[in-house]
């Protein structure tokens, strides 16, 4: 850390201190943002500062907000660095809980922390509503966020380098804004399958088509719409089956969303009068419906593949 920012942040420090602790009492404090480097004491000065103001002043606080940035420049940062920018904000963390209770916003950057710091800060940061993580690792590649929280409504992740991340299940839907194509195609330039499972029905899926962008080489896309299971749906029948990936698939989707499916009943096309005096010009693509019982348990076993608790027997060829 260079000595022009060492000085630049025990001056936000000292100023804050000032402010917060020998300003008026008769001038109400509404927002509150604050952006200073990870350094150990300067932070404790801001933090101590601001959970005093809180004590004093909390029915008055609207927002507050912390902006903490890491003491070395992005690309100076080992990953030992980040590793300790971790440490060091746990520390401030730890130190100044009652601060963190009363953010609303907070953007963290260029850190690396265990897998459980995450989560505990959120769960202690009772009034936040925006959480940025930007360049952030876990020791594990998974986020695992568990935590219900009343307030939070924003997460933002950038640059994180995370396999997965696992949301709670919350009565409000989570929306996800992709990254931009530009960014995710060397990470998606070779995918060619693409399955979307239980998209919200009634919400824009508009979003999707980002995948045809970020992805050159999709060949196959899949999206399910369904806004909660269906427990009384028991029959579905069929006429006109076809042994195609749009009939199949389309059973599949219904077979995963009636848990209480009893019976599929498929049958061939129709053979109406009319049909018999249609133009001989015009070719009709001959029915592929399955005569033999081997054809039909082989088409039970492709209908069922990789469904849970999916039973072949209730599936039925109609003649």
């Amino acid at each position: 850390m260079d000595a022009i920012r060492i000085h630049m942040n025990a001056a936000v420090s000292d100023a804050t201190d000032n402010i917060l602790n020998f300003r008026n009492q008769e001038i109400p404090l509404r927002q509150l943002s604050i952006t200073f480097y990870l350094k150990y004491y300067d932070c404790l000065t801001i933090g101590k500062a601001v959970a005093r103001a809180r004590a004093t002043h909390s029915h008055k606080l609207d927002s507050a907000e912390f902006i903490i940035l890491p003491e070395k420049k992005l690309q100076y940062c080992t990953i030992d660095d980040r590793r300790r920018n971790g440490k060091q904000l746990m520390t401030f963390f730890d130190a100044c809980t009652d601060a963190f209770a009363g953010l609303t916003r907070l953007h963290l950057r260029n850190l690396k922390l265990a897998e459980t710091d995450i989560p505990n800060i959120i769960a202690t940061c009772k009034r936040l509503e925006y959480l940025r993580l930007s360049m952030c690792q876990t020791e594990d590649s998974v986020l695992q966020l568990q935590v219900e929280h009343p307030r939070l409504v924003e997460l933002d992740i950038s640059s994180a380098g995370l396999e997965l991340v696992e949301l709670p299940t919350e009565p409000q839907t989570i929306w996800v804004q992709p990254e931009c194509p530009k960014l995710l195609s060397p990470v998606l330039q070779n995918l060619q399958v693409l399955n979307l499972d239980e998209l919200p029905e009634g919400r824009d899926i508009a979003w999707t088509c980002f995948f045809l962008e970020a992805a050159p080489s999709l060949k196959e896309m899949c999206i399910t719409v369904w806004d909660h299971w269906h427990y009384n749906l028991t029959k579905l029948t069929i006429y006109g089956f076809q042994p195609n990936e749009n009939f199949m698939g389309y059973i599949r989707h219904v077979m995963e969303a009636a848990v209480n499916l009893e019976d599929i009943s498929l049958y061939d096309r129709k053979v109406l009068e009319c049909c018999e005096v249609l133009d001989p010009k015009i070719e009709v693509a001959p029915s592929r419906y399955p005569q033999t019982i081997e054809e039909q348990e082989l088409l039970r076993k492709q209908i069922i593949e990789g469904l849970v608790m999916a039973s072949p027997h209730i599936i039925h060829f109609r003649s």
